[in-house]
């Protein structure tokens, strides 16, 4: 693969674009940061990658290519909860992952399946119903907080996710989240939302998109390998742990799925 770039290192991706492309005529693909880079380079042989620092970035740089009519490039992003990439006509360049973001497309791929059944242990899963039945459960843990997620980015209320780690409020025997207690560590940072609509939220149906944060499931899977279903510390089982396994045991399950066939097709055109 070409040698790819950050951001960082140039004031406007989409000028370093059209620079590159005057040396090196191959496809272009902008995504949201390294994670997203290190997961899909190996399965992209020819193409060069660009991280873009987050989701809005990446968008606003791929209009510029859009308007100026660039040839074989494509950007993918999270959906995430909100509307922004609906905002965003880049005709057929733009291809987000499927499901909220990158790792809830992995879990949904069968990644997760396959990461427990070499952490887990064996005995533990199976009175679980096997691997798929654990899947279930840990999505379900989260079902709540996916509501809550979807809800925070319709009323625009601020709530600070990444500053809560999930895992501290979920049984490691029961895998029981305590919703009060979430949504306690939550609201005090998040003006004046009253706590009772909070848990109300979470605890009402799912939301109509029916997403997850995969994020959110592997902190509920990182609970879960230390007790429930299997017998890992909390350092070898904890969410950044975790979270690069998953994408660095996703290479068999993506390369086959219908999502990079795509995105392969639209980088070819």
């Amino acid at each position: 693969m070409s040698e790819d770039s950050s951001l960082r290192a140039y004031d406007r991706l989409a000028d370093r674009v059209q620079q590159h492309r005057q040396a090196v005529k191959g496809p272009v693909l902008v995504v949201e940061g390294p994670n997203d880079r290190n997961t899909l380079r190996g399965l992209l042989p020819g193409v060069t990658i660009f991280p873009a620092d987050g989701r809005r970035n990446a968008l606003e740089q791929s209009r510029r290519l859009y308007e100026w009519s660039a040839e074989k490039w494509a950007c993918v992003v999270d959906l995430d909860f909100d509307d922004e990439v609906a905002e965003y006509d880049l005709g057929k360049h733009l291809h987000p992952y499927h499901g909220a973001d990158l790792e809830a497309m992995l879990i949904t791929l069968g990644v997760l399946h396959d990461l427990l059944s070499h952490l887990g242990s064996d005995d533990k899963i199976t009175r679980e119903g096997g691997p798929d039945a654990v899947v279930n459960l840990l999505c379900g843990v989260v079902t709540g907080i996916a509501s809550l997620r979807e809800r925070n980015a319709s009323e625009g209320w601020g709530l600070p996710f990444d500053e809560v780690p999930i895992e501290g409020k979920i049984d490691r025997r029961t895998l029981q989240l305590n919703v009060r207690g979430y949504c306690t560590a939550l609201r005090p940072r998040s003006g004046s939302v009253e706590l009772s609509l909070l848990i109300e939220t979470m605890n009402g149906q799912p939301g109509g998109a029916n997403k997850f944060s995969g994020k959110d499931v592997i902190a509920a899977a990182a609970v879960a390998l230390r007790n429930r279903v299997g017998s890992l510390s909390k350092d070898q089982a904890s969410v950044e742990v975790l979270l690069s396994a998953l994408r660095a045991s996703c290479t068999w399950r993506l390369s086959r799925s219908e999502w990079l066939s795509q995105l392969k097709s639209i980088l070819e055109a």
